[in-house]
């Protein structure tokens, strides 16, 4: 990895960075076999024309090696010469994230110039994706997808391989809770910090509009989706229940798992059950969570609507 590959998350304009590298992400989605400079350019001057506000002093920005070619008498107007600069924006960040290691040029032999993506960055570019999605976690697909590993026929036969994937997945149920529950739990210290200045009225609003429309609203309604979570809970503990009471289920697996993990059977038999044991429980967990989130939401929304009316 590059030494200076973090500098650009790292420096004054990480936020601009970090914007324009989703940029290029988006685009590599769909394009997976680079993408041409000019349509990056393209990209990247729309975003610098949206935030070019933000941007006090240009010299830090467009230095005279990016904009030495377009003098003000070479414009017939201010747009075109404003189009200019964006352009010698656009080609200082990308020039940097060039030298920095996120992505790499390449050279065709008809002279197209392609930006590709390093190996090292795309697991990065995964994960800021992620970040910059916030809440965009989809919490019932974890439920369904352990209903599917673990109430499916291939369950009876091949067990140990669903057990381990459906146990996987309940503890991705509790990552996407656990990023609800921080990102109240944000909202909260935002709130506190900011009731010295704010009298009752201006925390209640602040509240039940910013907080019930950028958090409850988007969970309630991953929550509440038209195949409830209720529907699969009651399924998969009961499936659970019916495994670990089944002792010829359980040697026969846990013979299997042993093969695969290279461990004694007893050790098997006892990891599988520990790991049906921990999906029960937490399922079980889970759920009254869930219920907690909808209840608070149910109070919520009345109180938002009296606000804002």
């Amino acid at each position: 990895m590059p030494q200076n590959f973090f500098s650009p998350l790292s420096s004054s304009k990480r936020e601009h960075y970090a914007a324009l590298l989703l940029i290029y992400f988006e685009l590599f989605q769909e394009s997976p076999h680079g993408i041409e400079r000019p349509v990056l350019m393209a990209r990247f001057n729309n975003y610098f024309l949206t935030h070019q506000g933000n941007f006090v002093d240009e010299e830090e920005l467009a230095d005279e090696q990016d904009l030495d070619w377009c003098s003000s008498d070479m414009f017939e107007s201010e747009e075109e010469q404003e189009g200019a600069v964006q352009s010698g924006f656009a080609a200082r960040y990308l020039r940097e994230l060039l030298k920095t290691g996120w992505m790499s040029e390449e050279v065709l032999p008809d002279y197209t110039q392609i930006i590709n993506i390093t190996v090292h960055a795309r697991p990065f570019l995964e994960a800021l994706a992620k970040v910059e999605g916030g809440m965009n976690v989809e919490y019932e697909s974890h439920v369904v997808s352990i209903y599917s590993l673990l109430c499916g026929d291939a369950a009876k036969e091949n067990g140990h391989y669903m057990v381990i994937n459906a146990h996987a997945q309940t503890l991705a149920l509790i990552d996407s809770l656990k990023v609800l529950s921080q990102t109240i739990r944000e909202h909260y210290e935002r709130l506190t910090d900011q009731e010295e200045n704010k009298d009752i009225a201006d925390i209640l609003a602040l509240h039940y509009t910013s907080y019930a429309n950028d958090i409850l609203d988007a969970a309630y309604k991953r929550l509440k989706t038209s195949d409830n979570l209720s529907r699969y809970r009651p399924k998969i503990l009961s499936q659970v229940r019916d495994f670990l009471l089944d002792q010829k289920w359980l040697r026969s697996n846990a013979k299997k798992y042993a093969q695969m993990a290279i461990v004694p059977q007893k050790i098997a038999e006892e990891k599988l059950s520990n790991m049906l044991e921990e999906i029960r429980d937490i399922i079980q967990e889970e759920n009254t969570k869930v219920r907690f989130y909808l209840s608070f939401y149910s109070r919520a929304r009345p109180l938002k609507s009296s606000i804002v009316a």
